[in-house]
């Protein structure tokens, strides 16, 4: 279980990301959901109230004529995708909300281990450097010799 600080942050933390601070609706029923869950009231996140609740329609909400909630779910689910693909990327807790639910999953991501490719990068470059090195010390090597291309025009121009 995530603690509900931790949980708390991260909501606001989407909240104040650019894929929802420019959609109050959105805002209103992600806070709603994740505060209702943190709550322990996740049995009253149906459709009718959180049409009624968060999005005003009232008493005389029906569900079944009007797809407001769902259409909204599926938004907050495709915001949430884009945040964590990208700014949330790196973001320890994760909110989730599930398809064919209103309650939102909270869960922290394991942190990946280093991966090795730091290794190979620094093996691939220090293997250049030998490489470009010994290509340095060879071309000197001859260049001293009498056997690179300075050497043979001496040659020509020694009486």
């Amino acid at each position: 279980m995530v603690e509900p600080a931790r949980v708390k942050a991260q909501l606001e933390a989407i909240l104040a990301s650019p894929k929802l601070v420019s959609a109050p609706s959105l805002q209103r029923f992600l806070r709603h959901v994740v505060e209702e869950t943190l709550a322990s009231r996740e049995q009253a996140l149906k459709e009718y109230g959180i049409g009624s609740v968060v999005f005003g329609r009232g008493q005389d909400f029906n569900p079944k004529t009007d797809p407001i909630v769902r259409v909204q779910a599926r938004n907050v689910r495709a915001r949430l995708e884009q945040y964590y693909a990208r700014a949330g990327a790196g973001d320890a807790v994760v909110i989730e909300l599930p398809k064919g639910t209103y309650v939102p999953v909270f869960h922290v991501r394991e942190r990946p281990r280093a991966k090795r490719g730091w290794l190979v990068t620094v093996l691939t470059l220090a293997a250049a450097i030998i490489v470009l090195a010994g290509a340095a010390v060879f071309e000197s090597r001859q260049n001293t010799c009498g056997h690179g291309p300075q050497a043979s025009s001496r040659q020509f121009l020694s009486p």
